[in-house]
């Protein structure tokens, strides 16, 4: 409250009645820097900051420390002095030639390292001036999850065992990573609802979510790494992944604004406007397209006025809400973003593809148990274990069963844009599924037998004298029951799975034997839900033709066939 001049006097000479600046003075420079380091870890506000400068001379130097603001650079924004990685929101898209998203980022990224390093308290102004409208927990919980997708897919992939334990991560995928865009600018991203849906502003989660990452250039990044190829709709660098059924290829891309204008367009039978009158807008209805397969079979649409995600959905005219109450755009990303580093998503080649090419696979992989045992003891396996906290291995809808060393898993994905609905008078919902098959080796086979013979004993099977090993055994014919919601069975005999007749051939100790490679196959089934399906499969031992045993029965786990929690 003190008159200018009597501040500026102040802060030249301190204060005269003992108070602050005379603390100050005693407590000096680094100890004053170190109480407002703390501060920033604390809440991270820069107004606290600006109060302190103005104290006296001697708080004004503690408060342009470059510790305390890396740190509340590393607080508001969730970024550290070792690892900056703010390039994409800090460079406008409209400056960035579309052929050349990498370069771009390249030279913001290094650009931006030495603001933290020279002048972190420039940098934090230059983040403030972006994202000073944002609260400070939304970004960095956005943010953490585009680092995860961006950690996931540019680290080494693979299994490592520490501690006792192993954590398994996906493989690399460099050029999903390549193909995001620059951040959109907020006034961008107001334009578009404004013009669309009359509104003021976009939710800030869903404008956030673009703000950091305005989408996937796939068509540049495709044809950049595969220029003999012109087939954009094989680009199988989706995002959100894709699946390969009965010949038919579907990869969901995250759509940039542009692109979600044209979809959009299309979804209201407007190709013409991409921003149509908005009288013609139904009422509440404020489904604005992010992400999409090149077919606009399966399109997830976030709601700009709410921030909650839809996927279209035959039997619902709005779409069906992609993940629990209470829960909006940035939610439902971290959750996908938790589940693609836990490795129920996966990076995996498409035999279907052309060079079978890879792809971010939407049919679960494994469940989080086998990722992140409980023995792991490793920072990196606790860390991970924390990221994918509160998922449960049934959200991964991953099936297993072991019928003497065969073991079978299947996955389950719900399917979109079948025309199925109560309303067309099918009130059936069409799944697909995936399963895999093998051969355990001899030594997984022994310890198996062992570990059952408790199990035989209690069961009243007569006891085995001793351990027969299968080395190879071939499929010959299958069975499915459906059971749906009203409890009536459907069931299904065959031979072979689509046509095949699977040979599986088990490693034996020593590598005399090499075990070949797992059998994955898909399908699809309808059923009204919520509903299951189980059945098995016959096998031969040794071979159709060279029989070395008689034929048994392998059982299929009992997999359920319902709406899941997150689409």
């Amino acid at each position: 409250r003190l008159d200018p001049p009597a501040r500026e006097r102040d802060m030249e000479g301190g204060a005269q009645d003992g108070s602050e600046s005379s603390v100050a003075e005693t407590l000096g420079v680094d100890c004053l820097a170190r109480i407002l380091f703390f501060l920033a870890r604390s809440d991270g506000d820069p107004v606290a900051m600006c109060h302190a400068s103005t104290v006296s001379r001697t708080w004004r130097e503690a408060a342009q420390s470059p510790a305390v603001w890396r740190q509340m650079l590393a607080q508001r924004s969730y970024v550290s002095a070792r690892e900056v990685d703010l390039a994409m929101p800090f460079v406008d898209h409209e400056d960035i030639e579309h052929e050349k998203p990498r370069k771009a980022r390249a030279e913001a990224r290094t650009l931006l390292r030495h603001a933290v390093g020279e002048d972190p308290k420039e940098c934090f102004q230059a983040w403030h001036r972006c994202f000073g409208d944002v609260d400070p927990a939304l970004f960095r919980r956005c943010k953490g999850a585009w680092d995860t997708v961006e950690a996931v897919l540019s680290s080494k992939g693979g299994t490592k065992t520490e501690g006792g334990g192993s954590c398994s991560r996906p493989e690399p995928y460099q050029e999903i990573v390549d193909s995001l865009r620059a951040g959109a600018t907020l006034e961008r991203c107001d334009e578009v609802v404004y013009k669309l849906f009359d509104l003021e502003y976009m939710h800030p989660s869903a404008a956030l979510f673009w703000r950091l990452r305005d989408g996937q250039d796939v068509w540049s990044s495709f044809i950049r790494a595969n220029p003999s190829m012109g087939d954009v709709a094989q680009a199988p660098m989706g995002l959100f992944g894709g699946q390969h059924v009965y010949g038919e290829f579907s990869n969901v891309r995250m759509l940039s604004l542009r692109d979600a204008l044209v979809v959009n367009a299309h979804l209201k039978s407007s190709e013409e406007d991409p921003f149509p009158d908005t009288d013609a807008v139904e009422p509440d209805d404020y489904r604005f397209p992010i992400a999409a397969n090149f077919e606009g079979t399966h399109v997830v649409c976030v709601d700009v006025f709410s921030g909650e995600v839809f996927v279209n959905d035959d039997d619902e005219e709005q779409g069906r809400r992609a993940h629990p109450y209470g829960i909006d755009i940035i939610g439902w990303f971290e959750e996908y973003t938790r589940r693609l580093a836990a490795g129920v998503y996966r990076v995996q080649a498409d035999p279907d593809l052309p060079d079978n090419m890879r792809v971010i696979t939407r049919f679960p992989q494994a469940t989080l148990q086998e990722n992140f045992p409980s023995s792991g003891d490793s920072d990196l396996c606790r860390r991970e274990a924390r990221m994918v906290s509160g998922i449960t291995p049934a959200d991964s809808t991953v099936f297993e069963a072991v019928t003497r060393g065969v073991r079978i898993r299947v996955s389950t994905v719900l399917q979109s844009g079948y025309g199925m609905s109560a309303a067309s008078g099918n009130p059936e919902r069409m799944f697909a599924y995936s399963v895999r098959m093998d051969l355990l080796s001899v030594e997984e086979q022994l310890r198996r037998w062992d570990a059952d013979a408790g199990l035989r004993a209690a069961s009243g099977d007569p006891p085995e004298t001793r351990f027969t090993p299968l080395t190879s055994v071939q499929l010959k014919s299958r069975m499915w029951i459906i059971t749906d919601c009203d409890g009536h069975e459907h069931e299904t005999i065959g031979e072979a799975v689509i046509g095949l007749y699977p040979l599986l051939k088990a490693a034996t100790s020593g590598g005399a034997e090499v075990a070949s490679p797992p059998f994955v196959y898909q399908s699809c089934t309808a059923c009204k839900l919520p509903g299951t399906m189980e059945g098995g499969f016959n096998f031969v031992e040794g071979s159709i033709s060279q029989p070395t045993g008689p034929g048994f029965f392998v059982q299929c786990p009992l997999f359920r066939l319902e709406y899941p929690d997150y689409l």
